[in-house]
């Protein structure tokens, strides 16, 4: 069993030791919780380093597979083996205003764009993205932040979220 605790205060607080049955509780500065990696800030650094290191790992084997196989199978590959990682607990992650995380995600798909075309690069991403029939990953996040929206003003989901939104959201 292990302790995270979680602020944004700049300075430490001592706290005292929990125990569990009799056993200290271990301290540490992050732990991964249904496969997001949660800091002890929040900041979700370690989380994005571990699913970009993920993704260009599997965008290398795309780019030596280029001159082997199709470009529908390259871009399949990509959909099913890169683009989860990318997406996984993004709506958690994915802060609005938040330029650096775009750009860094965002630059994971490009490469995965270029391994795929055997574009060089400086080829205009809105152009990959169109040939390839993608959206940017700022936008596919953004439209699954709107669904979740959706499904709490519309009791898609428990009911308890719904004391959560700001006021100015709901009104008609």
């Amino acid at each position: 069993v292990k302790e995270v605790l979680f602020s944004k205060k700049n300075t430490n607080i001592d706290h005292p030791t929990l125990n569990f049955n009799n056993v200290q509780i271990e301290k540490c500065s992050s732990e991964k919780h249904l496969g997001l990696i949660l800091d002890q800030k929040l900041s979700f650094k370690q989380h994005l380093h571990e699913k970009i290191n993920i993704a260009m790992k599997i965008i290398g084997t795309i780019k030596r597979l280029n001159t082997v196989l199709s470009r529908f199978s390259l871009l399949t590959i990509y959909k099913s083996f890169v683009r989860p990682h990318l997406d996984n607990a993004d709506v958690i992650y994915d802060q609005p205003n938040n330029q650096s995380l775009y750009d860094k995600i965002e630059s994971v798909q490009y490469n995965a764009c270029l391994a795929i075309t055997g574009a060089s690069r400086g080829t205009s991403r809105i152009k990959l993205y169109k040939e390839l029939g993608i959206e940017s990953l700022h936008e596919k996040h953004w439209m699954r932040r709107l669904c979740y929206f959706y499904k709490i003003v519309s009791t898609g989901s428990p009911s308890y979220l719904f004391k959560y939104l700001p006021a100015s959201t709901i009104s008609p």
